[in-house]
């Protein structure tokens, strides 16, 4: 099995083949690994840093650390409706603080018991915000290079606000794991017949955010509850766009869309995205990497569901192994 992606006029990220077990090769069955394994406790303290993104709405930053020797400082984005202590997050995380980096797990807006500090909903098009993160971790004076890593949304995010920024990125290296550069294709595949679980999840998530923002700020909307929202893309018709100031979901999608600018990343940056997801499809990145420039490579194992990974030989979350080998390379090792 190749862990390289077939493009016919680019080339591709050569990294460690992922080797899944038999049992390993269903991606629904990656896909629930890679959220419920249990993720070991991180080493030593944490130190909350909050974080203005605009007047009236604060995002958190959890940063750990193996102090002055820290190699450099990696920020770890969340997917939708997740948070900073997310199963993956703590795992890699604990990984990149063995090997003498800063870690700063990131709850985006409203997510992981923030919803007192937000104004509104977290969402696809507010890469902005990560941003203003990396420039407060160098205020505090936490070592470069800046490495980010977003998994799913977090993962269009990063490369949102890297083609948005372009030049003047503070990253200086980019990982986008399963990231739906299209948000209305993935969307979609997420309300397929075939996706119900997913669909379901993602909405009683959803809707138990919403409910919980509305003790603290007005959501516009009906009742936030999966009897009354009967999908994710009716979930952002009523929610998301209005909360954004989109004038309807479709400009949301358009406008949020990290393939729309990903021809704008001026730095480093490796997407990855199992072909077998099921609900990020193969068929929105080819656009992608005939857009993208020479410093963005794209890798496409056949398993791996969205965001599992999950392979015969240790590491088993395959994703250490990539991630390592990122910082290695932003720290010149």
């Amino acid at each position: 099995m190749s862990a390289t992606a077939w493009s016919a006029d680019r080339p591709t990220a050569q990294l460690p083949l992922l080797e899944p077990s038999w049992w390993a090769r269903n991606p629904h069955l990656q896909t629930i690994i890679g959220v419920k394994a249990p993720a070991p406790a991180m080493p030593g303290s944490e130190q909350q840093i909050w974080v203005q993104v605009e007047e009236g709405t604060e995002v958190r930053l959890k940063v750990a650390g193996p102090g002055a020797r820290a190699r450099g400082t990696v920020l770890l984005v969340h997917g939708m409706g997740g948070s900073s202590d997310a199963s993956y997050l703590l795992r890699l995380a604990r990984s990149a603080v063995l090997e003498r980096w800063n870690a700063a797990r990131l709850d985006l807006r409203g997510c992981g018991g923030t919803e007192a500090r937000a104004r509104s909903l977290h969402n696809a098009s507010q890469g902005g915000d990560l941003g203003h993160c990396l420039a407060r971790l160098e205020r505090e004076g936490l070592p470069r290079p800046f490495v980010i890593v977003g998994f799913s949304l977090g993962g269009a995010l990063a490369l949102s606000y890297a083609g948005r920024s372009g030049g003047d990125c503070l990253a200086d290296r980019i990982v986008a794991a399963n990231p739906p550069v299209d948000v209305g294709a993935c969307v979609d595949a997420v309300d397929a017949p075939g996706n119900a679980l997913y669909r379901r999840y993602f909405v009683r998530r959803l809707c138990r955010l919403v409910r919980l923002s509305r003790r603290y700020m007005t959501v516009p909307g009906p009742e936030a509850s999966p009897r009354t929202v009967r999908s994710l893309r009716h979930f952002d018709e009523v929610f998301t766009a209005p909360s954004g100031g989109f004038a309807d979901v479709e400009e949301y999608y358009t406008r949020a869309s990290a393939g729309r600018v990903i021809d704008g990343v001026r730095r480093p940056a490796l997407v990855l995205s199992a072909k077998d997801d099921p609900f990020i499809p193969y068929r929105i990145f080819p656009g992608c990497h005939r857009r993208a420039r020479e410093c963005v490579e794209f890798l496409h194992p056949d398993y791996g569901g969205h965001g599992g990974y999950w392979q015969v030989r240790r590491p088993r979350f395959w994703l250490l192994e990539v991630l390592l080998r990122q910082l290695r390379l932003a720290a010149g090792c």
